[in-house]
């Protein structure tokens, strides 16, 4: 049955970077989205905030980008990132409506929001677009997978030189986001 959603695989690497480069965007937006509701929660009265504008300019772009990518390569049929962006759509409509009648929640309140359920699951349905629409399908053989799974030496799990640095990256951009926040937050009540 689920194979009736899978997409059809983009062989073009401009393409694929084109996807990507749109579902950083979004990703990207709703970290920042979910950095606001957490540090400056008292000062959001309402939706239209530019974190949701980061968050639903990125939906748009993703959804831009797909249509173009699948125009592009002649794919037509209804997969698992068209079923992400409709639900997604309906989410994002339902959160306008949902935070003009009753308001900003707080707390772990977001999380299980139906606006905000819907809006999870288009989100992660669309990236699995990008992830299951990759050309080569086949994978990696069990022998190289074993080593990784059940070898307890320490040097295995180590992260390498590369992948200390992406974490850096992310550390710095993340606390510099959490002091603008918080710096915002100490302007607004001084």
């Amino acid at each position: 049955m689920f194979d009736k959603l899978a997409p059809t695989p983009i062989t073009e690497k401009k393409y694929r970077y084109l996807m990507i480069c749109a579902m950083v965007w979004m990703f990207t937006g709703a970290w920042v989205d979910a950095s606001a509701h957490t540090y400056i929660i008292e000062d959001i009265e309402t939706f239209f905030t530019p974190w949701h504008a980061l968050l639903y300019s990125g939906y748009g772009f993703v959804v831009i980008s797909a249509v173009y990518v699948k125009n592009k390569m002649k794919d037509y049929k209804f997969d698992v990132g068209v079923l992400g962006a409709t639900i997604f759509a309906v989410g994002g409509g339902s959160d306008a409506i949902w935070h003009t009648l009753l308001g900003i929640e707080t707390g772990v309140e977001p999380l299980i929001t139906p606006s905000h359920l819907m809006l999870f699951l288009g989100s992660f349905l669309m990236l699995d677009h990008v992830f299951a629409s990759r050309p080569e399908k086949d994978p990696a053989p069990p022998c190289t997978i074993k080593p990784k799974l059940f070898t307890s030496s320490f040097d295995s799990t180590m992260p390498t030189n590369r992948d200390r640095k992406g974490i850096r990256i992310i550390l710095i951009i993340d606390l510099s986001i959490q002091e603008l926040f918080f710096l915002q937050k100490q302007q607004v009540l001084q």
